[in-house]
């Protein structure tokens, strides 16, 4: 048989304690959950600035690389320049027979175009 609540039970009591607990659970979930959120966008942070240090190093490096590639190109030009005009010193003849020739292929191509 079901029982009846007892005639003198403070109910408002116990409702009102009931939503005092309710408020303070409903605090402490609050507060975690902004924890967690503030946590969560510290690695966040954390993580974009790791990234980032990464993407300038690897960009730093690769400006560093082309530097270099653009200082040995420019090196290896001025060496075949020098050898070049070494070679014109000691063959000027051939030199002059070389260019001659050069400027008759160039000449004949542009009257066939």
């Amino acid at each position: 048989m079901a029982t009846k609540p007892n005639e003198g039970t403070d109910y408002g009591a116990d409702i009102a304690t009931l939503r005092a607990d309710i408020a303070r659970l409903s605090d402490s979930i609050a507060q975690l959950l902004q924890k967690e959120a503030d946590q969560a966008a510290t690695r966040i942070k954390t993580g974009v600035g790791r990234a980032a240090d990464t993407v300038s190093s690897v960009a730093d490096d690769m400006a560093r690389t082309g530097r270099q590639m653009a200082a040995d190109a420019q090196q290896g030009v001025r060496t075949a320049t020098s050898e070049l005009e070494a070679s014109i010193e000691r063959n000027p003849i051939t030199a002059v027979l070389i260019a001659a020739g050069v400027g008759l292929v160039f000449g004949l191509m542009s009257r066939k175009g």
